[in-house]
């Protein structure tokens, strides 16, 4: 339940009653009809060359990346910028067929970039560089609530405080870790299905899932769905799914089945490594991946760090919550889609999430170029 959410929200959950005092970060850059929202990014869209502009020219993100390589004892730069030979292959399966190019992958070795256990890493570091040098360039800049896109809930849990970042890339090291175990044991993925025309029913979605032993792993929007499981049982899966010519079944670029029930043992081994882990309340709500309330107290929030591994992302329901919260604008942070050619993944789910004529406006912070747009952009607001 939210009740009067412009001063306070009263969060009703199985496991939490929690009251979320003051929504915001406390900063003073607050303008009368603006309210932001934060998201950070995920897996899916990492690719060799990202966040170098950002690495060579400003400091904070720099910074952040050194100090990530101090935890992780490998360097992020040497994955994210050199191009090597196995980069160079993976380029040209691009222009390969799905069934030739899975042939290929398997002959080869997968690009570190594209690993789990190195690609969660990179993607947290990242994200929180993209956040730190958006602070230096707009100084008191206020957000009112914080949420992120599966791996990205760990960098919204750094960003919001509730976790130092040395302490939250520890985590995600170790998470990395654990699902690269279980991938390299058991050969899962995830498969998106999608409707570009319309809504997809989701209990069409859970029949299926039912029928082939699959969880519903991301509810990205009613338009778009991603499940996981066996790879076995989610090619024929996408055999029926491709029978209904509107609807598209596409292969996830993910090395296992995340947030499904085969990753509960890496589950129970992060639960260990998090009871371990100091967590403080967070300065900004998150708004959780598995309830999709707000959080801030530290123990549901370490709950939801361990919860969210292999349960269903419910993104769609968090869009719709920052809609009833008031947020209209959007600030993402980290590597999207813009880059893919594909226009923006979190425009698409918020055009169908929003209300046509409440739509937010979405800025992004992934690259230089997309940082001076949003630089301009909140100046222009009064920021």
């Amino acid at each position: 339940m939210v009740r009067n959410w412009r001063k306070y929200t009263v969060i009703s959950s199985s496991h939490h009653d929690e009251e979320v005092a003051t929504m915001g970060n406390g900063a003073k850059g607050s303008r009368p009809g603006v309210r932001i929202g934060l998201i950070f990014t995920g897996q899916g869209f990492q690719r060799v060359g990202m966040y170098r502009d950002l690495y060579e020219d400003y400091p904070e993100f720099r910074e952040t990346f050194e100090e990530a390589n101090g935890i992780l004892n490998y360097k992020l730069q040497n994955i994210c910028f050199k191009r090597t030979f196995m980069t160079r292959i993976e380029t040209k399966l691009e222009h390969i067929s799905e069934r030739a190019g899975h042939f290929f992958e398997e002959m080869i070795k997968v690009p570190k970039i594209h690993q789990t256990i190195f690609t969660q890493p990179i993607i947290c570091a990242g994200d929180i560089g993209c956040f730190r040098v958006l602070l230096r360039e707009i100084p008191g800049l206020d957000y009112h609530v914080i949420a992120g896109h599966s791996l990205g809930e760990y960098p919204a849990l750094i960003a919001s405080g509730a976790v130092s970042f040395q302490d939250g890339m520890k985590v995600v090291k170790k998470r990395g870790e654990y699902m690269h175990d279980i991938s390299k044991a058991i050969d899962s993925g995830l498969l998106a299905v999608v409707n570009k025309q319309g809504t997809i029913p989701k209990r069409y979605i859970e029949r299926l899932c039912r029928k082939y032993y699959l969880n519903l792993a991301l509810y990205n929007s009613d338009w778009a769905y991603i499940v996981g499981g066996l790879n076995y049982n989610l090619r024929k899966m996408a055999v029926e799914v491709r029978r209904k010519k509107r609807f598209t079944a596409i292969p996830v670029q993910v090395s296992g089945a995340f947030h499904t029930y085969l990753m509960q043992p890496a589950a129970e081994r992060l639960r260990k490594t998090l009871e371990r882990i100091p967590f403080k309340r967070a300065r900004t709500p998150i708004l959780a991946n598995t309830t999709s309330k707000a959080i801030s107290n530290p123990i549901p929030v370490r709950d939801e760090a361990y919860r969210q591994l292999t349960q269903t992302v419910l993104w769609r329901d968090i869009l719709w919550k920052m809609h009833e919260l008031g947020i209209n604008l959007i600030i993402e942070l980290g590597m999207g889609s813009t880059q893919s050619g594909n226009g923006s993944a979190l425009s698409r789910y918020t055009r169908q999430t929003y209300p046509a004529d409440q739509l937010p406006e979405i800025l992004t912070v992934e690259d230089k170029s997309s940082l001076d747009h949003t630089k301009k952009r909140l100046k222009e607001l009064g920021f």
